[in-house]
């Protein structure tokens, strides 16, 4: 996958103390703000927006607040779950504004929903999947973190669940994006993954989101997400699948299996607008 973040037909580059790639079919509507934060700051240095046991909170909160407060909102609003490749999604209220940037008050959780105004959702990739969601006839939104388990498993779909059962949302209302993870020329698995994808999918479908190179499986997670979606009601014209690879764009994005472990993750965050 050749595009970069610059070249990107989804994603438009915004400047700041931190820069970040926002998404068009979203921004579009007026109703939300996006971000999808880079790897280095403005003066070059490494973006860290994600905290583990032993990082200096204080000192990622800093740069949360920064970097949501390019969207204008209040740092005291923003809501992120502690993700473990669930299909579980929350809906979130003012009561849960603020909880937090260590993550310990929503175990289990890859999906996050709400429709109250000045809400920031969060989650954090780094080639996993981060699916953004506007219904904007009800006026609310998703944010969902989706790795291979949580694809094949369907946490898209089960984000669309919620929100209609939540806020009478209907699928074909529902705009959603793809963002930024590994593309399917550089996510290689083994042949037990091919295996759990015929059982899941069966083998016309693995054929479709599966290749053979070398002699090594190759997973395309982008059009894995995409049939979820639009088996889930969505229409094709309402998703923006991304076309910037982590790995590949791994200079200016964290990639797990660029970077060879963890050094930090991607930040995603929606902003529904008062």
């Amino acid at each position: 996958m050749n595009a970069s973040p610059e070249s990107s037909r989804i994603f438009t580059p915004r400047q700041g103390k931190i820069p970040y790639l926002s998404i068009d079919l979203l921004e579009r509507t007026g109703q939300v703000r996006t971000a999808v934060s880079l790897r280095q700051d403005a003066d070059g240095a490494p973006v860290r927006l994600y905290w583990r046991e032993g990082d200096d909170l204080e000192q990622v909160e800093r740069a949360t607040r920064i970097f949501t407060s390019q969207l204008g909102s209040d740092p005291g609003h923003i809501v992120m779950p502690h993700q473990e490749h669930t299909v579980n999604v929350r809906a979130v209220t003012e009561e849960d504004w603020g909880r937090s940037v260590d993550r310990s008050a929503f175990p289990a959780t890859d999906g996050l929903i709400t429709d109250i105004p000045d809400t920031v959702l969060m989650v954090y990739t780094a080639d996993c999947l981060p699916l953004f969601f506007l219904d904007p006839v009800k006026k609310a939104i998703g944010l969902a973190h989706s790795g291979r388990k949580g694809t094949m498993g369907g946490i898209g779909p089960a984000t669309v669940r919620a929100m209609e059962v939540a806020y009478g949302s209907r699928p074909e209302d529902i705009l959603c994006a793809v963002g930024p993870s590994i593309c399917g020329e550089c996510y290689e698995v083994g042949d037990e993954i091919r295996e759990q994808t015929e059982r899941l999918w069966g083998g016309a479908r693995a054929d479709e989101v599966m290749t053979r190179v070398e002699g090594k499986w190759r997973l395309d997670l982008h059009r894995a997400a995409e049939l979820t979606l639009l088996e889930a009601g969505l229409k094709r014209e309402h998703v923006a699948v991304t076309d910037v690879c982590t790995r590949c764009c791994r200079d200016r994005l964290y990639s797990l299996r660029g970077d060879g472990r963890i050094v930090n993750q991607i930040a995603s965050a929606l902003r529904l607008l008062p």
